[in-house]
């Protein structure tokens, strides 16, 4: 996908679904080879939602046992001019059971665009002006079913599959649907009433289509400078867990230590870029210390140093000590000179800086304080979501797919 530099919009409009499909559903598993097992439908549950322009909600339940049964009421269900969301639990396994992509062809279904990785599931699907997106709930959170059902007072039901009849089996497959449409609609209500902006298909995007709806109160540009682009990608990483000692430890007391809300501190905390102004071959190690007092940095950077708090990258990421070259951000700039262990700078990339995040923390974060003291731990759970949900949208890559055939 070509990169081109642009202000970041923001974001105006407010779409809210007003027709959903939940699904789920129960399979026969049968042994093909030693390592390989076919799982075909033993029987199915659905819910129809039509949420109507006064907030009243009509929900038609329906028991399958074939695919031809569902994909025909699901077809039925979908209205021209208006987008029908389905949703499933684990969708990676529910599409396949379903034979969605053969069913839907059969009913004159065009597939326009997916996304589908180990994470996310998103399918858009067109027929005339009809528009059927296939989702995944593990796009909004990855919890298990029985962890959602607690927090919505709905548990789970328990169930022996090798003794189950078919309607233990019908009740149990129905409770599971009725949780995961009790948790997308809450998580659609709580969009709503919290003004975050057209409904959205992930957390992530959730997240940063709410930033650009509220919170973006200062012009943020994206550049297309390739060079600038590929030295942030460098300096783009992951943590990691080490274990420093395995085996049995002494008898003491030993303490476990989180971090309350680290992102969402961070994001708080520090200034974050806004523009690029210039990209710079070499400096001083007084410049570089000069500029980091007015503008945000991005700078590969020979270091030597005998702490392992920098990474270098291959394939892999490691936290070595010794010399080696790095790409590192304003606030670890900061750290190593603070530790004289900046031996040479190589290129530098710098920019406008502003707090950017703050306004977005203290809602998210005031949010999860009231409800929490209130004892609404639905809305608990979906704040926490946002609150860790926006940081990873900004480092997204784009994907480019070709069609083989």
């Amino acid at each position: 996908m070509v990169k081109y530099a642009h202000k970041l919009t923001r974001n105006k409009a407010i779409q809210k679904p007003s027709r959903l499909i939940f699904t789920d559903t129960e399979t026969l598993e049968t042994k093909h080879t030693e390592n390989t097992f076919y799982h075909r439908l033993k029987l199915g549950h659905a819910i129809f939602t039509n949420i109507r322009s006064n907030g009243k909600i009509e929900d038609k339940h329906l028991y399958y046992e074939t695919v031809e049964v569902f994909w025909d009421n699901v077809d039925a269900f979908c209205k021209q001019g208006t987008r029908t969301y389905l949703y499933a639990h684990n969708q990676h396994f529910d599409f396949s059971v379903l034979k969605g992509n053969t069913e839907l062809n059969r009913l004159g279904w065009e597939l326009k665009a997916f996304y589908i990785n180990s994470s996310v599931f998103i399918m858009r699907f067109k027929k005339e002006k009809k528009t059927l997106y296939v989702l995944d709930s593990g796009n909004i959170v990855k919890l298990p079913l029985e962890d959602i059902g607690e927090v919505f007072n709905i548990p789970k039901l328990k169930i022996d599959f090798r003794t189950a009849t078919m309607e233990q089996l019908a009740i149990y497959c129905k409770r599971d649907t009725e949780i995961l449409q009790a948790f997308i609609l809450a998580f659609r209500d709580f969009v709503i009433e919290h003004d975050l902006g057209n409904f959205r298909f992930t957390i992530a995007s959730q997240s940063f289509t709410a930033y650009r709806h509220r919170f973006m109160n200062h012009d943020i540009f994206i550049h297309d400078n390739i060079d600038v682009i590929n030295l942030e990608r460098e300096s783009y990483r992951g943590g990691i867990n080490e274990a420093y000692f395995i085996g049995l430890l002494d008898k003491e007391i030993y303490r476990s230590l989180d971090v309350n809300s680290l992102y969402a501190y961070v994001m708080r905390k520090y200034k974050y870029p806004t523009k690029l102004k210039w990209l710079v071959e070499g400096m001083t190690l007084d410049y570089l210390e000069t500029l980091l007092k007015y503008y945000a940095l991005t700078s590969k950077v020979l270091i030597k140093i005998d702490e392992p708090v920098f990474p270098f990258k291959t394939a892999k990421v490691y936290y070595p000590t010794g010399e080696f070259i790095t790409v590192l951000t304003t606030t670890a700039l900061k750290y190593a000179l603070e530790r004289n262990w900046i031996v040479q700078v190589l290129d530098t990339a710098i920019y406008e800086q502003e707090y950017i995040f703050k306004d977005y923390v203290d809602f998210f974060y005031g949010l999860k304080r009231k409800y929490k003291k209130e004892g609404n731990f639905v809305y608990y759970m979906i704040v926490k979501f946002f609150l860790n949900g926006l940081t990873g949208k900004w480092g997204q890559r784009s994907q480019k797919y070709t069609e083989l055939g």
